[in-house]
Protein backbone atom coordinates (compact mmCIF):
# COMPACT_ATOMS: atom_id res chain seq x y z
CA UNK A 1 0.00 0.00 0.00
CA UNK A 2 0.79 3.21 -0.48
CA UNK A 3 1.13 6.02 2.25
CA UNK A 4 -1.77 7.66 0.67
CA UNK A 5 -3.63 4.60 0.76
CA UNK A 6 -3.00 3.33 4.07
CA UNK A 7 -4.18 6.49 5.78
CA UNK A 8 -7.50 6.11 3.76
CA UNK A 9 -7.39 2.79 5.35
CA UNK A 10 -7.07 3.87 8.67
CA UNK A 11 -9.48 6.26 8.21
CA UNK A 12 -11.71 3.80 8.00
CA UNK A 13 -10.68 1.53 10.39
CA UNK A 14 -11.18 4.62 12.77
CA UNK A 15 -14.32 4.73 11.79
CA UNK A 16 -15.27 1.11 12.43
CA UNK A 17 -15.73 0.74 8.76
CA UNK A 18 -16.02 -3.72 8.94
CA UNK A 19 -12.95 -5.40 7.28
CA UNK A 20 -14.45 -6.88 4.45
CA UNK A 21 -16.30 -3.57 3.35
CA UNK A 22 -12.72 -2.11 3.37
CA UNK A 23 -11.38 -4.28 1.35
CA UNK A 24 -14.28 -4.01 -0.99
CA UNK A 25 -13.75 -0.17 -1.77
CA UNK A 26 -9.90 -0.36 -1.50
CA UNK A 27 -10.53 -2.98 -4.49
CA UNK A 28 -13.09 -0.36 -6.00
CA UNK A 29 -9.85 2.20 -5.79
CA UNK A 30 -8.05 -0.80 -7.74
CA UNK A 31 -5.82 -1.78 -4.72
CA UNK A 32 -5.93 -5.52 -3.83
CA UNK A 33 -6.01 -6.30 -0.33
CA UNK A 34 -7.72 -8.94 2.13
CA UNK A 35 -9.04 -8.79 5.15
CA UNK A 36 -5.76 -9.87 7.26
CA UNK A 37 -4.17 -6.53 5.29
CA UNK A 38 -6.46 -4.77 7.32
CA UNK A 39 -5.64 -6.29 10.52
CA UNK A 40 -1.75 -6.20 9.64
CA UNK A 41 -2.03 -2.47 9.14
CA UNK A 42 -3.90 -1.65 12.37
CA UNK A 43 -1.71 -3.94 14.24
CA UNK A 44 2.09 -1.88 12.72
CA UNK A 45 -0.68 1.45 14.00
CA UNK A 46 0.10 0.61 17.49
CA UNK A 47 3.15 -0.56 16.97
CA UNK A 48 4.71 2.28 18.20
CA UNK A 49 3.98 1.24 21.81
CA UNK A 50 5.80 -1.72 21.21
CA UNK A 51 9.25 0.16 22.89
CA UNK A 52 11.37 0.11 25.52
CA UNK A 53 10.00 2.87 27.20
CA UNK A 54 6.38 1.19 26.96
CA UNK A 55 7.97 -2.59 28.16
CA UNK A 56 7.72 -1.38 31.26
CA UNK A 57 4.33 -0.43 33.47
CA UNK A 58 5.72 2.71 34.31
CA UNK A 59 6.38 3.09 30.78
CA UNK A 60 3.16 2.15 29.29
CA UNK A 61 1.16 4.51 31.82
CA UNK A 62 3.12 7.69 30.99
CA UNK A 63 2.12 6.52 27.19
CA UNK A 64 -1.61 6.47 28.05
CA UNK A 65 -1.46 9.52 29.61
CA UNK A 66 0.18 11.70 27.05
CA UNK A 67 -2.69 10.37 24.92
CA UNK A 68 -5.28 11.96 26.56
CA UNK A 69 -6.39 8.86 28.94
CA UNK A 70 -7.73 9.10 32.18
CA UNK A 71 -5.58 5.97 33.69
CA UNK A 72 -5.53 4.23 37.48
CA UNK A 73 -3.64 1.36 38.80
CA UNK A 74 -3.71 -0.21 41.76
CA UNK A 75 -0.11 -1.25 43.40
CA UNK A 76 0.01 -4.57 45.99
CA UNK A 77 2.39 -4.39 49.33
CA UNK A 78 5.62 -4.79 46.98
CA UNK A 79 4.57 -1.59 45.20
CA UNK A 80 4.08 -3.73 42.00
CA UNK A 81 1.48 -3.17 39.66
CA UNK A 82 -1.88 -5.58 40.20
CA UNK A 83 -4.18 -3.90 38.20
CA UNK A 84 -4.52 -0.93 35.41
CA UNK A 85 -7.22 0.75 34.56
CA UNK A 86 -7.71 3.64 31.72
CA UNK A 87 -10.46 5.15 29.91
CA UNK A 88 -10.22 8.10 27.56
CA UNK A 89 -12.71 11.07 27.37
CA UNK A 90 -14.30 10.56 24.28
CA UNK A 91 -15.63 7.13 25.73
CA UNK A 92 -16.98 9.19 28.80
CA UNK A 93 -18.58 11.56 26.50
CA UNK A 94 -20.20 8.74 24.55
CA UNK A 95 -21.10 6.43 27.98
CA UNK A 96 -22.47 8.98 29.98
CA UNK A 97 -24.63 10.34 26.37
CA UNK A 98 -25.74 6.10 25.92
CA UNK A 99 -26.06 4.80 29.26
CA UNK A 100 -28.51 2.36 29.24
CA UNK A 101 -26.37 -0.62 29.08
CA UNK A 102 -22.69 -1.76 29.69
CA UNK A 103 -21.39 -5.12 28.60
CA UNK A 104 -18.42 -6.75 30.49
CA UNK A 105 -16.17 -9.21 29.07
CA UNK A 106 -12.41 -10.80 30.23
CA UNK A 107 -10.88 -12.13 27.51
CA UNK A 108 -7.66 -14.33 27.83
CA UNK A 109 -3.51 -14.19 26.37
CA UNK A 110 -4.07 -11.24 24.37
CA UNK A 111 -1.56 -9.28 25.23
CA UNK A 112 2.45 -10.76 26.49
CA UNK A 113 1.80 -11.27 29.89
CA UNK A 114 -1.21 -13.20 29.37
CA UNK A 115 -2.99 -11.05 32.10
CA UNK A 116 -7.04 -11.00 31.95
CA UNK A 117 -8.26 -8.11 29.90
CA UNK A 118 -11.32 -7.00 31.06
CA UNK A 119 -13.17 -4.76 28.08
CA UNK A 120 -16.05 -2.39 29.10
CA UNK A 121 -18.62 -1.66 26.09
CA UNK A 122 -21.59 0.44 25.77
CA UNK A 123 -24.35 0.20 22.89
CA UNK A 124 -25.68 3.10 21.16
CA UNK A 125 -29.23 3.97 20.63
CA UNK A 126 -29.04 5.03 16.78
CA UNK A 127 -31.09 2.11 14.87
CA UNK A 128 -34.22 0.83 15.01
CA UNK A 129 -33.22 -2.68 15.99
CA UNK A 130 -30.57 -4.68 16.88
CA UNK A 131 -28.69 -5.43 13.78
CA UNK A 132 -28.30 -1.70 13.38
CA UNK A 133 -27.09 -1.08 16.91
CA UNK A 134 -23.16 -1.29 17.33
CA UNK A 135 -20.74 -1.05 20.76
CA UNK A 136 -18.74 1.49 21.74
CA UNK A 137 -15.56 1.30 24.23
CA UNK A 138 -15.85 2.48 27.67
CA UNK A 139 -13.17 1.73 29.04
CA UNK A 140 -10.23 -1.09 29.82
CA UNK A 141 -8.54 -3.08 32.27
CA UNK A 142 -6.09 -5.98 33.22
CA UNK A 143 -5.52 -7.39 36.60
CA UNK A 144 -3.41 -10.46 37.71
CA UNK A 145 -6.53 -11.98 39.75
CA UNK A 146 -10.29 -12.89 38.86
CA UNK A 147 -11.84 -12.32 42.15
CA UNK A 148 -14.16 -10.24 44.23
CA UNK A 149 -11.77 -7.39 45.44
CA UNK A 150 -10.21 -7.07 41.61
CA UNK A 151 -13.57 -6.99 40.05
CA UNK A 152 -14.51 -4.41 42.65
CA UNK A 153 -11.50 -2.31 42.02
CA UNK A 154 -12.37 -1.64 38.43
CA UNK A 155 -15.83 -1.20 38.91
CA UNK A 156 -15.04 1.44 41.95
CA UNK A 157 -12.94 3.29 38.57
CA UNK A 158 -15.52 2.94 36.43
CA UNK A 159 -17.96 5.03 38.94
CA UNK A 160 -15.31 7.21 39.89
CA UNK A 161 -13.93 8.24 36.29
CA UNK A 162 -16.88 7.52 33.90
CA UNK A 163 -19.76 7.94 36.05
CA UNK A 164 -18.73 10.56 38.71
CA UNK A 165 -20.55 12.36 41.11
CA UNK A 166 -23.47 9.64 41.06
CA UNK A 167 -24.33 10.80 37.63
CA UNK A 168 -25.25 9.22 34.34
CA UNK A 169 -25.24 5.58 36.09
CA UNK A 170 -26.15 2.60 34.24
CA UNK A 171 -29.54 1.24 34.18
CA UNK A 172 -28.00 -2.67 32.70
CA UNK A 173 -25.08 -4.32 32.86
CA UNK A 174 -24.69 -7.74 30.88
CA UNK A 175 -22.01 -10.22 32.30
CA UNK A 176 -21.42 -14.15 31.54
CA UNK A 177 -21.82 -15.63 35.11
CA UNK A 178 -18.75 -14.47 36.97
CA UNK A 179 -19.84 -14.71 40.49
CA UNK A 180 -17.16 -12.35 41.55
CA UNK A 181 -17.97 -10.00 38.90
CA UNK A 182 -21.82 -10.04 39.55
CA UNK A 183 -20.62 -9.23 43.55
CA UNK A 184 -18.93 -6.05 42.99
CA UNK A 185 -21.51 -4.93 40.04
CA UNK A 186 -23.95 -5.54 42.98
CA UNK A 187 -21.73 -3.93 45.30
CA UNK A 188 -20.80 -0.54 43.44
CA UNK A 189 -24.09 -0.65 41.01
CA UNK A 190 -26.23 -1.28 43.21
CA UNK A 191 -28.88 0.53 41.70
CA UNK A 192 -28.37 -0.77 38.10
CA UNK A 193 -29.98 -4.50 37.06
CA UNK A 194 -28.28 -6.87 36.08
CA UNK A 195 -28.47 -9.96 33.40
CA UNK A 196 -26.48 -13.27 31.97
CA UNK A 197 -25.25 -12.66 28.09
CA UNK A 198 -26.74 -14.60 25.96
CA UNK A 199 -23.83 -15.54 23.84
CA UNK A 200 -21.92 -16.69 27.12
CA UNK A 201 -25.32 -18.70 27.85
CA UNK A 202 -25.87 -20.82 24.68
CA UNK A 203 -21.67 -21.58 24.54
CA UNK A 204 -22.03 -23.03 27.96
CA UNK A 205 -25.51 -24.52 26.79
CA UNK A 206 -23.57 -26.23 24.11
CA UNK A 207 -20.89 -27.24 26.35
CA UNK A 208 -22.70 -28.93 28.87
CA UNK A 209 -25.67 -30.27 27.01
CA UNK A 210 -24.89 -31.10 23.33
CA UNK A 211 -23.52 -34.72 24.51
CA UNK A 212 -26.93 -35.87 25.32
CA UNK A 213 -28.45 -35.08 22.03
CA UNK A 214 -29.16 -37.60 19.49
CA UNK A 215 -27.82 -35.49 16.38
CA UNK A 216 -26.50 -32.14 15.63
CA UNK A 217 -29.73 -31.45 14.16
CA UNK A 218 -31.96 -32.19 18.08
CA UNK A 219 -29.30 -29.74 19.69
CA UNK A 220 -29.87 -26.99 17.04
CA UNK A 221 -33.07 -27.30 17.80
CA UNK A 222 -33.09 -27.23 21.68
CA UNK A 223 -30.27 -24.09 21.05
CA UNK A 224 -33.60 -22.28 18.98
CA UNK A 225 -35.76 -23.16 22.09
CA UNK A 226 -33.36 -21.76 24.22
CA UNK A 227 -32.86 -18.18 22.46
CA UNK A 228 -36.85 -18.01 22.60
CA UNK A 229 -36.17 -17.92 26.58
CA UNK A 230 -33.27 -15.63 26.77
CA UNK A 231 -34.74 -12.96 24.70
CA UNK A 232 -38.77 -13.60 25.57
CA UNK A 233 -40.37 -10.39 26.81
CA UNK A 234 -43.09 -12.26 28.94
CA UNK A 235 -43.16 -14.53 31.41
CA UNK A 236 -45.79 -16.59 28.99
CA UNK A 237 -43.50 -16.54 26.73
CA UNK A 238 -40.67 -17.91 28.74
CA UNK A 239 -42.85 -20.17 29.60
CA UNK A 240 -43.78 -21.66 26.54
CA UNK A 241 -40.10 -21.61 24.96
CA UNK A 242 -38.90 -23.39 28.52
CA UNK A 243 -41.79 -26.31 28.09
CA UNK A 244 -40.53 -26.64 24.12
CA UNK A 245 -36.97 -27.39 25.08
CA UNK A 246 -37.74 -29.33 28.21
CA UNK A 247 -40.52 -31.88 25.64
CA UNK A 248 -37.82 -31.84 23.02
CA UNK A 249 -34.76 -32.83 25.22
CA UNK A 250 -36.97 -35.44 27.12
CA UNK A 251 -37.37 -37.08 23.28
CA UNK A 252 -33.83 -36.27 21.51
CA UNK A 253 -31.44 -37.38 24.72
CA UNK A 254 -30.00 -40.29 25.45
CA UNK A 255 -30.78 -39.19 29.05
CA UNK A 256 -34.14 -38.29 29.00
CA UNK A 257 -33.53 -34.74 29.40
CA UNK A 258 -31.81 -34.93 33.17
CA UNK A 259 -28.73 -33.17 31.32
CA UNK A 260 -31.06 -29.93 30.17
CA UNK A 261 -32.65 -30.03 33.61
CA UNK A 262 -29.66 -30.01 35.48
CA UNK A 263 -28.30 -27.03 33.38
CA UNK A 264 -31.27 -24.82 33.62
CA UNK A 265 -31.47 -25.60 37.25
CA UNK A 266 -28.12 -23.85 37.53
Amino acid sequence: LSDQQAAQVWRMVSAKVAPRAIVDFMAGEGCNMIANDVANLTQRRFSGMDTASCKDMAGFIVYLEAHAYEVRWCLDMNDRVVALFFTHQKCIQLARKFNEVVIMDATYKTNQLKLPFINMVGVNNIGCNDKTLSTFAIAGAWITAENESSYTWVLEQLNNTVYLDGKWKPALFVTDQETALVNGIESIFSTSQHILCYVHLSKNLKTNTAKYFTSVEEFDKADRFFKRMCLAATRDAFDCAHDSLMSLALKSTNDKGAGVKAFLSR
